[in-house]
């Protein structure tokens, strides 16, 4: 039986040096389950499908979206489950394969849209009698199938805020995806409540953009510049975003922060490769993945989630751009 939950994820309690010498002996035999087997005496497929609805075409472009991803497909490939992806419009979403061809024992998904779309897209994914995970979502929805992972946005873009009020910015913008994504309204919040604490006379725009697409990002700053003035500062939505926030900046004989402040959101690794290094909020996006193979796994165990939302702590890193 050790042997067994060993195989098939079931560790639960089990000690660790007790795990590490099953492991190593199937290791040694070379042991591999017979899946078909398996899958017809479990009534399983050993695979857990994810969904991403999203308006752009090249939608594993978000690296959020995929280091999310990652976590989640690693998880579950150490445990024999294989990961089922389709990125999927809003308004093809009813068609969407995963919902017509029931292949999997759970669900994942990352939804952007307004809330009603939103709403509507997880009772479509509960209505497949499957647990569900929906990663960053922010709809109360009760039903003990489902479970919500997300990181505290609101929280982050709140200490972002105070942290370039505290430097006597006064004049805000706030750069964000054109795509309607609920973690960006908590970020947007956040922001907003943090001006209210901070000082009455902050104002803040908040402009849209294509987050993946740098020139775009670039022009939509530009425009605004010129309509609306120059902030003090630029918070954008995520690192992508600020880092070519900060280059047209810089290209415009801007220096950052003295001239103008820009900060960023996730902490992914490339806001490595800006020139001060971009302040920005840490996310704990691989893990919040980990976490949703874990919870589905137990769940699919026979057991239960561990409550109805997880929600996951962010950190602020100090950069040069504030």
């Amino acid at each position: 039986m050790t042997v067994s939950n060993v195989v098939n994820g079931r560790i639960g309690k089990m000690g660790e040096a007790t795990r590490s010498a099953v492991e190593r002996e199937i290791a040694r035999l070379g042991y591999r389950p017979y899946t078909q087997a398996r899958n017809l005496r479990r009534s399983e497929q050993l695979t857990i499908g994810m969904i991403i609805l999203d308006e752009a075409p090249a939608f594993l472009t978000d690296p959020l979206n995929t280091t999310i991803v990652a976590g989640l497909s690693n998880y579950l490939s150490q445990r024999g489950y294989g990961l089922m992806l389709q990125g999927v419009h809003p308004e093809r979403f009813s068609g969407a394969m995963l919902l017509r061809a029931i292949r999997t024992d759970g669900i994942c998904a990352i939804l952007s849209g307004s809330d009603d779309l939103r709403r509507h897209a997880a009772e479509r994914l509960l209505d497949l009698g499957q647990p569900v995970v929906l990663f960053q979502e922010t709809l109360r929805l009760r039903d003990p199938n489902l479970l919500v992972i997300r990181q505290d946005d609101r929280g982050g873009a709140r200490l972002l805020a105070a942290a370039v009020l505290a430097k006597g910015a006064r004049r805000l913008l706030m750069l964000v995806p054109d795509v309607v994504w609920p973690a960006m309204v908590e970020r947007t919040r956040g922001v907003q409540e943090a001006m209210r604490v901070a000082d009455s006379r902050a104002n803040l725009r908040v402009v849209a953009c294509r987050e993946n697409d740098f020139d775009d990002i670039q022009q939509v700053l530009r425009r605004d510049i010129e309509t609306a003035g120059r902030p003090d500062a630029v918070l954008a939505g995520n690192d992508q975003i600020g880092i070519a926030a900060l280059r047209l900046l810089q290209d415009q004989g801007l220096n950052v922060p003295d001239d103008i402040m820009v900060t960023g959101f996730n902490a992914l690794n490339f806001r490595r490769h800006t020139q001060p290094m971009l302040t920005t909020i840490r996310s704990p996006v691989y893990e919040m993945g980990v976490r949703g193979g874990q919870e589905l796994l137990v769940k699919l165990e026979g057991g239960r989630f561990s409550g109805r939302e997880v929600i996951s702590e962010v950190e602020f890193v100090p950069g040069g751009s504030i």
